[in-house]
């Protein structure tokens, strides 16, 4: 689980900053706990392209799943509908540097060291009241942060740096459900990694020519632009001293400025056939045989890649690869998602994905006896996880039990009887 999850910056948004000599981060590679470093990315940056919300178990991401069309969700709408997929537990906000615990409960520990918030006698964070339950602004460098996760565990999260795009943090993870964080007294201490934005050349702008307004006191107003909140920023007048009438000076001739072209945002379409080639570079993708790390690296972050592009249309390509196993994860506590990450790509895509298991369940899977009930309760995993354990169960004996051959059926009623 220990990676540095940092890619380079596209662009530099209003994001507070903090010097890197003044915050060291712990060498966690002794800490037996779960433990990871990653970068939380603001939603809109190149760096959320895999999704904004951070799963800390299974260390993936998530995103907010759109709402129906034309439909308006409340904020308690909106957090459910983020729970019920478990798109993850921790987000961040640049408006005020907030970091939100989805679960709605997180305190803050003050200035310190993961190993010493560990030490401390530690209890339940109450449910932090702001803007949205959970979110807690004004985080700071150096602070940590106690974490509930949405499924009832707990989590250290310290703050190493905020960069434009988003907090580079150090997660230590308690799978138990207990508050008791075992780590050494006095790991060694570690210079950051600076995060070093990348140059993009900007888009060529037509500037815009605001002519002085002359108020009765002669007061002159300009323009500035806006703020990186859209307000209009203007500068403090300049007091012009008032003069009787005179003759106007006389003007010399200047050239016509150069007109530049109009620089206009792409066509929606453009978007979309963008996005229609990441969907099928990552499907060909996850279709190729992977035998080395990298190769297996590659092919699960292309399922994470899919589900995070909200690609409905992959999920029969990710329910024939249902088995495949990511051998190359540094998760040290098993879970299927991590290690099956078709598992945690099909569970982000919903219902679609519910539809999709059941038609492979009633299909029967192929390979040998061993290999198709593998297959099998991974498809079930699928429709217990988009649908909680209930709807599931109504799904799996109304639509899949009374379709099976009498085998099947029997292997079927054994699994709805360990619900």
């Amino acid at each position: 689980m220990k990676r540095i999850s940092i890619i380079a910056v596209a662009a530099v948004l209003s994001v507070g900053s903090v010097g890197l000599g003044e915050v060291r981060k712990e060498d966690l590679h002794d800490v037996k706990l779960p433990n990871n470093e990653v970068l939380i990315p603001i939603a809109s940056t190149p760096e959320a392209r895999r999704g904004h919300i951070y799963q800390i178990e299974d260390e993936r991401w998530g995103a907010i799943p759109p709402a129906e069309p034309g439909q308006r969700r409340t904020s308690a709408e909106m957090i459910e509908a983020i729970k019920n997929i478990k798109a993850g537990d921790i987000s961040f906000f640049s408006r005020d540097n907030t970091l939100w615990a989805i679960s709605g409960r997180i305190s803050d520990l003050g200035e310190s060291y993961l190993h010493e918030a560990a030490a401390k006698k530690l209890e339940r964070p109450a449910v932090y009241k702001g803007q949205l339950p959970g979110a807690i602004p004004n985080i700071k460098a150096g602070n940590t942060y106690l974490v509930e996760t949405v499924d009832g565990k707990f989590a250290l999260v310290r703050v190493l740096q905020l960069t434009p795009v988003g907090p580079q943090v150090q997660v230590v993870y308690q799978p138990n459900g207990t508050l008791r964080f075992d780590m050494p007294a006095k790991p060694d201490l570690v210079a950051l990694t600076p995060v070093v934005p990348m140059k993009v050349e900007p888009l060529p702008v037509t500037p815009v020519a605001v002519t002085p307004t002359p108020t009765s006191v002669g007061t002159t107003v300009s323009v500035m632009g806006n703020d990186p909140f859209g307000r209009p920023v203007a500068p403090p007048p300049t007091i012009t001293a008032v003069t009787s009438p005179a003759t106007p000076a006389p003007t010399t001739p200047t050239e016509e400025p150069k007109r530049e072209p109009t620089v206009l945002e792409p066509y929606m379409s453009s978007h979309i056939r963008q996005r229609d080639a990441m969907i099928k570079t990552r499907l060909a993708t996850i279709a190729l045989p992977a035998k080395s790390k990298v190769e297996i690296t590659k092919k699960a972050d292309a399922m994470a890649d899919l589900a995070a592009l909200r690609a409905n249309e992959a999920v029969d390509a990710l329910i024939d690869q249902i088995d495949f196993m990511n051998t190359a994860t540094r998760i040290k506590e098993f879970s299927i998602e991590a290690y099956h990450p078709a598992v945690g790509a099909l569970i982000q895509l919903g219902k679609p994905a519910t539809k999709g298991a059941i038609k492979a369940l009633v299909a029967g899977p192929a390979g040998d006896a061993e290999a198709r009930e593998m297959k099998q309760m991974l498809l079930i995993k699928v429709i217990r996880g988009v649908e909680g354990d209930d709807v599931a169960k109504l799904l799996l004996e109304k639509d899949v039990l009374p379709k099976l051959d009498e085998p099947r059926r029997v292997w079927m009623k054994e699994q709805l009887a360990k619900f």
